[in-house]
C-alpha cells in the first residue's frame, strides 16, 4: 500500500539524471583555467552564492525567456551553442523547469533535445504539476512517460537507487501504535491511522476491495486457495469469506504489525476453519509460502518500497497455481500525481511481464469526498480513476 518509492516520483531528487554542471563554485570553468582546483557537481542553488545565481544562471534565464517568448531561433541557438552552460535542475519562481516551459508548449522536438541533454523528467513545481502535466500532447505525453519508464529501469539495473538498510523499509511502523475507528452502527471499521494521524487505509476503499475479491475468484475451480498480504480493515478478507464461501479452502493471511494482529485475534480471525494467519512480515514466511500453489494472491502493504514490491513479485510465479492462477495488488502506486501513476502503473507492467504475467487494467472512478478525509492528516489517493491491476500466467 502506497509504496513510497513509486508513489513520491516527485519527491526523489536522482542526481544521475541531473545535468552535470561544469562549473565550479567561484564561476570560473572548471580545469580551463585552473586544472588543479576540485570540482563540484552543483545541482541546486543552495550550494551556490546569491551573488553568483546570475551568473551561473545566465543561459538558463535566457532560455526560459526565449521559450515564454516563443522565440524558437532564440531557443534553438542557446541548445546549440550554450549546451554546456545549462542547468536543466534549475527552476524559475513558479517551479517550471525548461522541460515543463517545453511541454506546454507542445513542441515535441525541444523535449526530446531537453531530455538528451539530461532535463528532469519527474521535477514539479509549486503546485505539484509534472512535464507531464503541462502538455496537451499525446505524443509527449507517451514521450515523457517512456521516458520516465527507461529511466526507472536503466537505476535499477545498474543498481543506482539507493542501497536498502539491513532493517525493513516499514520498521518504524511495526514499532508505533495505530489505531482502529469503528463504525458506531455496525461495528466494523472504517478507519485505520497511525499515530499521527495519517491513514493506512479507510472505508471509501470497500468498492475497490470488494471488486479485487470478485475477480480473484472468477476461477472454475471449487477448491480455491487464496492468499492476502496485509489485512489492514479486513475488507479483503471479509469479502473472501462472504463471496468465496464454501469454494475457498485455504485462506491465507500475512500481516505484520502487532495492534492489526491483536485485532485479528480479538475478531477470531485465527478461529476461522479455513484460514492461516502468519504473524510477521511477508519476507519472514518465504520458506512457509513456498509450500502453496495460489489460485489467487492480493498485495497491500503498508509503508513499503518499490524494491520491496519487485522483490515480492519476484516470487509470484512460484506462488501462483499453473496455469489460471492470478495476480493482483493495491494500486496506490504514486497516487498524488496522475503522471507519476502512469509511469509506475507501466513500470511495474513491464517488469510483471518479464517475469511471466501479463497485466491488465479494469477502471474504476473514485474520488473520495473531503468528509470521507476527516479525521486523515494524509491524503494518500488524489486521483479520480483506480486502475484495479489483474495478472495472469502468460501461456504461451
Amino acid at each position: 500500500r502506497k509504496q513510497e518509492d513509486c508513489q513520491n516520483m516527485e519527491d526523489k531528487e536522482n542526481t544521475n539524471n541531473k545535468k552535470k554542471c561544469t562549473r565550479v563554485i567561484d564561476g570560473e570553468y572548471e580545469a580551463k583555467t585552473n586544472p588543479e582546483k576540485e570540482k563540484q557537481e552543483i545541482t541546486s542553488l543552495d550550494q551556490v552564492k546569491p551573488e553568483q545565481i546570475a551568473k551561473l544562471l545566465e543561459w538558463d534565464f535566457k532560455l526560459n525567456a526565449a521559450m515564454k517568448e516563443g522565440n524558437e531561433n532564440e531557443w534553438t541557438n542557446i541548445i546549440k551553442n550554450h549546451s554546456e552552460d545549462l542547468h536543466l535542475w534549475y527552476q524559475n519562481e513558479q517551479g517550471q523547469t525548461a522541460l515543463m516551459l517545453a511541454a506546454q508548449l507542445n513542441n515535441i522536438n525541444l523535449v526530446k533535445e531537453l531530455l538528451s541533454l539530461g532535463a528532469l523528467w519527474n521535477a514539479i513545481d509549486e503546485e505539484g504539476k509534472s512535464a507531464g502535466e503541462y502538455t496537451t500532447d499525446k505524443t509527449i505525453y507517451e514521450e515523457l512517460v517512456s521516458h520516465g519508464v527507461r529511466s526507472e529501469l536503466i537505476l535499477s539495473s545498474l543498481g543506482k537507487k539507493d542501497q536498502k538498510e539491513d532493517k525493513a523499509s516499514n520498521e518504524n511502523y511495526f514499532q508505533e501504535k495505530i489505531k482502529y475507528v469503528m463504525d458506531e452502527e455496525t461495528n466494523i471499521p472504517k478507519l485505520l491511522v497511525d499515530k499521527h494521524g495519517n491513514g493506512i487505509m479507510m472505508g471509501w476503499e470497500t468498492p475497490l476491495m470488494k471488486r479485487h475479491v470478485e475477480i480473484s475468484l472468477k476461477q472454475d475451480s471449487n477448491e480455491l486457495s487464496i492468499l492476502n498480504i496485509g489485512f489492514g480493515l479486513g475488507i479483503f478478507d471479509r469479502f473472501v469469506q462472504e463471496l468465496g464461501g464454501k469454494r475457498v479452502k485455504e485462506h491465507v493471511i500475512v500481516e505484520a504489525h502487532p495492534d492489526v494482529y491483536a485485532f485479528m485475534k480479538e475478531r477470531g480471525w485465527d478461529k476461522k476453519p479455513n484460514v492461516t494467519i502468519l504473524f510477521g512480515r511477508w519476507q519472514d514466511h518465504l520458506e512457509a509460502l513456498n509450500a502453496y500453489q495460489f489460485d489467487a494472491i492480493f498485495f497491500d502493504t503498508w509503508g513499503e518500497d518499490y524494491d520491496d514490491m519487485r522483490e515480492f513479485h519476484d516470487n509470484i510465479p512460484n506462488w501462483l497455481r499453473y496455469p489460471n492462477g492470478l495476480y493482483t495488488y493495491f494500486n496506490g502506486l504514486a497516487a498524488r500525481n496522475p503522471f507519476f501513476h502512469e509511469v509506475s502503473c507501466r513500470l511495474a507492467e513491464l517488469e510483471l511481464m518479464q517475469l511471466g504475467l501479463k497485466t491488465t487494467y479494469e477502471t474504476i472512478p473514485i474520488d473520495p469526498t473531503q468528509k470521507e478525509w476527516e479525521g486523515v492528516t494524509d491524503k494518500y489517493w488524489q486521483l479520480k480513476n483506480y486502475y484495479l491491476p489483474t495478472c495472469r500466467l502468460m501461456t504461451e
